[in-house]
């Protein structure tokens, strides 16, 4: 449990002490760990969570937990090196190659906001959804905030689309920077410069 509670805190500050030594210890007596490394632990978590039914009316408890779960999770991965965005002067479209450790994460409510330790749910707009960028960095796990658009074009991004497919469908504004941005900051492993157009 005390595993849990280390993976959890935000989880643990919005259902209350009581009722998260309750569930973690039900959880644990049926799922317990099957990998001799503690830390990971947990994976499952967020998903008991959200059929329990003590939280139907409180979705985001377990939206809390899915976030909480991937910045742990990413918090002893390697960050992936700059990408260079100079191969592409000339090019006509791109494929962008997601570094292992970037994960694209949406949420129906704020919960970027619920972890924070000082967060009270009264106090925000809970129909407020919630786009991130996630990747695993010298200084521990970046958190990068995107606009639905943004959040769109780059998961067709991540399915394969080009550049210039996924900007024809999404077309966010000033979403190159961001990209720029995304690449100095090792989000992606390779961008693939694409000579010709694509159908």
């Amino acid at each position: 449990q005390g595993v849990l509670a280390s993976a959890f805190p935000a989880v643990r500050r919005l259902v209350g002490e009581g009722f998260f030594a309750f569930t973690t210890a039900r959880f644990a007596s049926l799922h317990p760990p099957r990998n001799p490394v503690l830390a990971l632990y947990g994976a499952d978590f967020p998903g008991w969570l959200a059929a329990a039914p003590q939280l139907h009316d409180f979705p985001f408890v377990a939206d809390t937990a899915r976030l909480e779960w991937t910045i742990h999770a990413l918090s002893d991965a390697l960050p992936a090196p700059p990408c260079n965005l100079n191969e592409l002067a000339g090019a006509a479209d791109a494929y962008v190659t997601f570094a292992a450790g970037a994960v694209l994460f949406e949420a129906p409510a704020p919960v970027a906001d619920l972890i924070e330790p000082d967060a009270d749910p009264a106090q925000l707009d809970m129909t407020a959804p919630c786009y991130l960028l996630l990747a695993p960095t010298e200084q521990g796990v970046t958190r990068i905030t995107l606009t639905a658009d943004s959040f769109a074009t780059l998961t067709a991004l991540s399915n394969g689309q080009t550049l210039s497919q996924a900007l024809a469908d999404h077309a966010p504004a000033d979403f190159i920077p961001l990209l720029r941005r995304l690449a100095q900051r090792g989000v992606f492993s390779a961008i693939t410069p694409v000579s010709g157009l694509t159908s």
